[in-house]
């Protein structure tokens, strides 16, 4: 039974391998022709002294580090006071790195910064979107609570009572049973998802 047990766990590990060669070997020559393009675009660049927008990460992440930052403000040109970022469950590791340090530098000077974002609704995995940034952003700071206070939004102005209370009941059951499945295979996934659904649950305001 303990070796049947295994089997099924490692058919489930390698399920998920399975699918994504077989998606990628229907895509094989479109693939290809992504990687050729991909190539000609770097040496067009290259000889022209150029490059791509989306590049501009990877830029600023090898012209600063930790100790280097004044170097960004004087290329701004301006002080920065306070940062605003939207969206942050979109961000990526790369991006958060470069962020990180602007952060740092205004909070420095006791001023009051704002990050905003969902974790249940990233949406960006595959430009490198990072939600586990977000859901560990305690972590981020050292768990710090002179730095950082979360202020989680509990309540749903947006729709109707009956949607509400639909969205209640179902997301914690399905975030319940999708929790129960990931700890039987990796029991950190079932920890990041059980803290991602913490607050699933919003209230009615009154009026609905």
């Amino acid at each position: 039974m303990e070796i049947l047990n295994n089997a099924i766990k490692e058919v489930e590990r390698r399920a998920r391998l399975a699918k994504t060669v077989t998606v990628t070997y229907k895509n094989l020559n479109q693939l290809r022709l992504l990687g050729t393009i991909e190539d000609k675009v770097h040496k067009l660049n290259t000889e022209s002294n150029r490059f791509l927008l989306s590049d501009t990460q990877g830029l600023l992440n090898s012209l600063i580090n930790s100790s280097d930052s004044p170097f960004i403000f004087e290329k701004i040109g301006a002080p920065l006071r306070s940062i605003m970022i939207d969206e942050f469950q979109d961000t990526s590791a790369l991006q958060w790195n470069n962020f990180k340090v602007l952060l740092n530098e205004c909070m420095s000077h006791g001023t009051t910064n704002l990050i905003v974002g969902d974790v249940k609704q990233s949406i960006y995995r595959w430009r490198n979107g990072d939600w586990r940034l977000l859901n560990g952003i305690k972590k981020e700071f050292h768990n710090d609570d002179s730095l950082l206070e979360v202020l989680p939004l509990d309540t749903n102005y947006r729709s109707c009572r009956k949607v509400i209370d639909f969205n209640n009941q179902f997301f914690i059951l399905a975030a319940k049973k999708e929790q129960e499945r990931l700890q039987e295979m990796v029991g950190a996934e079932a920890m990041e998802l059980g803290t991602a659904y913490a607050d699933v649950r919003q209230n009615v305001p009154k009026g609905k």
